[in-house]
C-alpha cells in the first residue's frame, strides 16, 4: 500500500482540494504512511515585478505557508506524518519535482473546477500531472461520489467497488495488482473491465467489422477470465465485463453504477506524433465521471 502520500492543494481555492485532501487522510490512516502537503506558487511576471513590493514574493510564501501549516494541523494525523513545503514555479512541474524528492509513492489531488469542453479541450493542472507522472496519481472530482467517510477519529476509505480499466498492454499487470491490493483493504468487490473501442470502416465491409469486433471482445473476456483466476486467491469477489464502445464514455458509465466506486486505469505509452497522449483517456473520464480515478503509469520510479 501507499506509505509517501503527496498532496497539492490550491490555496486559492480550498473547497476545491478537501476532498482529495480527506481521500489522503484516510489513504495514509489506512496503509500507516505519511503525507506531505505541497502549495505551489506561481513566478511573478516580470512585467510585474516593478509594480509589487520587493519583499512581495517573501510576504506570499509566508502566507502560504501559514496556510498549509493550519491544513496540516487539521489532519488529525501525528505531527511526525504530516509535513508541509511551499515550492514556486510552473504549477505541475513542481509538484512532479517534489514528488520525485521526497520518493512519493501516491498523489492525490483534486481536479479543477471548469466543465464541459473547456474542460476536456483546454486541460487542467492534474491532465499535465497525468500525463508526465511516474508516480501513481488518485485524481479526486470536486463533485466526486465519496470514497471516504467520516469516523470519529478523522477520514477513513469507504470503498465498495474497485474497476480495474485493462488495456492488456505493459501496464496491465500493475493495474490490476493495484487495484486487487485496494479491494482487499478495503473489502470491496473488484471488477476487472475492457472495452474495444469502435473500428472504423467503409459500410461495405460493415460485416467484417462486425465480426472482427466481435471477436476482439471474446479474446478479452478470455484475457479476463484468466486473470480473474489469477487474482480470486487474493480476492474472492471478481467479476469481468467485456464491452464495446468509447473507453471512456463506457468507463464513465460503470464506474457510476455504484457508488464508493474508485476506477483504477494504466497509461498507455504511445510512440510519435500521432500516439495517444499518456493520461489523455484517464482525463477524458474524470470530464465525464463523478468518481475518483487512480492513474497507474507504466513507469513507475
Amino acid at each position: 500500500m501507499f506509505k509517501k502520500i503527496l498532496v497539492p492543494v490550491d490555496l486559492a481555492e480550498p473547497e476545491l482540494a478537501k476532498p482529495a485532501i480527506d481521500t489522503a487522510i484516510a489513504m495514509a490512516r489506512t496503509s500507516q504512511g505519511s503525507l506531505r502537503i505541497v502549495n505551489v506558487l506561481p513566478m511573478t511576471p516580470v512585467m510585474l515585478a516593478e509594480y509589487v513590493p520587493p519583499d512581495f514574493e517573501v510576504q506570499q510564501r509566508k502566507a502560504a505557508e501559514d496556510a498549509i501549516a493550519i491544513i496540516a494541523k487539521e489532519t488529525g494525523l501525528e505531527p511526525s506524518r504530516v509535513s508541509t513545503t511551499v515550492r514556486q514555479g510552473g504549477i505541475y512541474q513542481e509538484i512532479l519535482e517534489e514528488a520525485n524528492n521526497i520518493h512519493a509513492d501516491l498523489i492525490v489531488m483534486s481536479s479543477e473546477g471548469r466543465s464541459g469542453a473547456r474542460k476536456m479541450f483546454f486541460g487542467s493542472t492534474a491532465e499535465r500531472v497525468l500525463r508526465q507522472t511516474v508516480t501513481p496519481t488518485l485524481v479526486v472530482p470536486p463533485a466526486a461520489n465519496a470514497i471516504v467517510r467520516d469516523d470519529a477519529s478523522g477520514p477513513s476509505l469507504a470503498i465498495a467497488h474497485v474497476i480495474a480499466a485493462l488495456d492488456f498492454s505493459d501496464t496491465t499487470a500493475a493495474t490490476a495488482q493495484a487495484a486487487a491490493t485496494l479491494a482487499v483493504r478495503s473489502r470491496a468487490r473488484l471488477t476487472l473491465a475492457h472495452v474495444v473501442p469502435p473500428a472504423r470502416g467503409l459500410d461495405r465491409w460493415a460485416a467484417l467489422v462486425d465480426e472482427h469486433q466481435a471477436q476482439r471482445t471474446a479474446r478479452a473476456g478470455h484475457e479476463l477470465t484468466l486473470l480473474a483466476g489469477e487474482l480470486q486467491a487474493q480476492v474472492p469477489d471478481v467479476r469481468m465485463t467485456a464491452s464495446q464502445g468509447d473507453p471512456e464514455r463506457v468507463l464513465a458509465t460503470l464506474a457510476a453504477e455504484q457508488p464508493q466506486t474508485l476506477l483504477v486505469m494504466g497509461i498507455r505509452r504511445g510512440a510519435g506524433l500521432l500516439a495517444p497522449q499518456p493520461g489523455s483517456t484517464a482525463y477524458k473520464v474524470l470530464c465525464l465521471a463523478r468518481t475518483p480515478v487512480l492513474v497507474v503509469p507504466s513507469r513507475i520510479r
